[in-house]
C-alpha cells in the first residue's frame, strides 16, 4: 500500500534523477565528453520507462543505466556531429576572445542547432529504432522502409521541421543555455540533468508520434495515440483504465 502512494512515488522519482543525473555527469566528464550522446541515448531509455509507465523503482539505478548507455553505443556512429560542435566551441571562444561578435554568435547558433539535433537524435533512437516488440509485429515494414536507405539524420531533420513550433523554444533554451553557461549551471546538471532531459524528451516523444502518425507506422494501440489523433475520448478513456 505504502507503494502506490504519493509519496513514496516522489520520493522515487527523486532517487531515480539524482542517481541518473550524477551517473550521467560522471560518464560524460570521465569520458572527455565523447561519449554525450549514449549518455542521451541511455537517458531517454529510463525517460521512455517512465512515460509507458515502466520503470520499477526497486531495480537498481545504476545497473538499469549502465544497461542503456551500452544498448546506446549506437550512437557512436554519429560522433562526427560532436566533433561539428566541438570545433564550433572551440570557434566561439576565439572569436570571443578575439571581439568578434558576429562569428561568436554564428558558432553559438551552430552549437546549439547541433546539440538540438542530438536530443532528437536520441528521441529517434529511443522511440523509433528501439521501439517495442509488440509494435516492430505490427509496423516493421513500415519501419524498414524508414530506415533502410536513407541517412537517419535525415530523417531526424525531416521529424524535426514537421512541428517547428516545438523546435524553436527547444532552440531557444539551449541558445540561453550556452550562452550563460556557468558552474552553477554545471552543478544543476550534476543533479538534476535526468529532470530537464525527461521534460525535453516528452516534448520530443509528441512530435515522434506525429511523425509515426505521417509515415503511417503509428501503432493502432500506443498507449498516447490520442495525443496526435485529436481523439479526446479515447484519451480518457484510456486513462480511465489504467
Amino acid at each position: 500500500m505504502t507503494r502506490e502512494s504519493l509519496f513514496y512515488k516522489i520520493l522515487s522519482g527523486i532517487h531515480i534523477v539524482f542517481f541518473a543525473s550524477i551517473l550521467s555527469f560522471l560518464t560524460v566528464v570521465l569520458s572527455g565528453t565523447l561519449m554525450l550522446l549514449p549518455v542521451l541515448g541511455a537517458v531517454f531509455f529510463i525517460g521512455k520507462d517512465s512515460i509507458y509507465k515502466r520503470i520499477n523503482v526497486n531495480d537498481s539505478v545504476i545497473a538499469t543505466f549502465f544497461k542503456y548507455l551500452k544498448k546506446s553505443l549506437t550512437l557512436l556512429r554519429f560522433i562526427p556531429l560532436y566533433f561539428m560542435m566541438i570545433l564550433n566551441v572551440a570557434g566561439m571562444i576565439v572569436a570571443a576572445k578575439n571581439g568578434n561578435l558576429t562569428y561568436s554568435i554564428i558558432c553559438l547558433s551552430i552549437i546549439s542547432m547541433l546539440l538540438v539535433i542530438m536530443f532528437y537524435l536520441a528521441g529517434y533512437f529511443v522511440f523509433v529504432m528501439h521501439a517495442d516488440e509488440k509494435e516492430d509485429k505490427h509496423k516493421a515494414s513500415g519501419k524498414e522502409k524508414i530506415l533502410k536507405g536513407k541517412s537517419v539524420v535525415m530523417e531526424v531533420i525531416a521529424l524535426m521541421l514537421l512541428k517547428p513550433q516545438f523546435v524553436i523554444p527547444i532552440f531557444a533554451g539551449i541558445v540561453l543555455c550556452v550562452f550563460f553557461f556557468s558552474t552553477t549551471l554545471l552543478i544543476i546538471l550534476c543533479f538534476l540533468g535526468t529532470f530537464f532531459l525527461t521534460a525535453l524528451e516528452a516534448v520530443i516523444f509528441i512530435q515522434i508520434l506525429w511523425y509515426k502518425k505521417l509515415i503511417g507506422i503509428l501503432d493502432e494501440e500506443e498507449e498516447y495515440a490520442y495525443l496526435v489523433d485529436g481523439s479526446i475520448k479515447k484519451g480518457i478513456t484510456k486513462g480511465r483504465n489504467i
